[in-house]
Parts: structure tokens; sequence; C-alpha cells
């Protein structure tokens, strides 16, 4: 189950403000995602939507015939994070995304989004 909550308070000025808690994400993608661009695409994303996290090739066994495993932390406003969900299930251009697995993760107060080796 994601994390989507949201808590309305009055401030000091009686205004009503809306806090949105944020939400992060482990997330493995499969298919033809190394040597695409994948990992320095998803920054470019990241950074347009503002999320914080990091991404980078997961080491497999299994990679043959230009498949592998992307894998990525990915932590900010819920719906900056659920963008960029939506954006691995297709990647870049040159990409052929067989799956994208997504389970919750701890948002460890990143700073900024790295492509990790």
């Amino acid at each position: 189950m994601s994390m989507r909550l949201m808590l309305i308070w009055t401030n000091i000025f009686g205004k009503t403000s809306k806090i949105k808690f944020m939400k992060a994400v482990h997330v493995i993608i499969s298919g033809r995602v190394t040597g695409v661009g994948f990992r320095i695409l998803a920054k470019k994303e990241a950074d347009r939507l503002g999320v914080v996290g990091w991404i980078r090739n997961k080491k497999s066994r299994f990679t043959f015939l230009g498949k592998g495993q992307v894998e990525a932390v990915i932590a900010g406003n819920a719906s900056a994070v659920d963008l960029m969900i939506e954006w691995c299930h297709q990647g870049p251009t040159l990409a052929s995304v067989d799956k994208v697995k997504v389970d919750n993760a701890v948002n460890n107060n990143y700073q900024g989004f790295s492509v990790l080796n």
C-alpha cells in the first residue's frame, strides 16, 4: 500500500494549508534498460519533476541479449513520484521496458537525484 496522507491545518494567520507527506519507493525496471541512456535520462526527468533519490544498473547474473535491470529509489511529493514511476514504464526511446516492480521505501532525506555506478 502506498503512503499518501494529507493533513489540513490552520496557520497562525487563519489560513488553511495542506501539507503533503512525502512518498518514497524502491523501483526495479526490467527489460532492455542498460546501455540505452536510461539512467541519465531518468535523472533528467527526476530533476524536472523535483524528486530525489538515486538510480543504478542492477547487477544480475541473468543479464544477456541486451536485457537487464535498473533499480532506483525515488522520493518526494506523492504526485511527482507517481509521475516518475509512469516515466519508468516507458523510459527513453531506445529502451524496451518489460516490467516495473514498485515497493515502498524509506526516505533517507536524499539531496538531489544521483546516478550511481
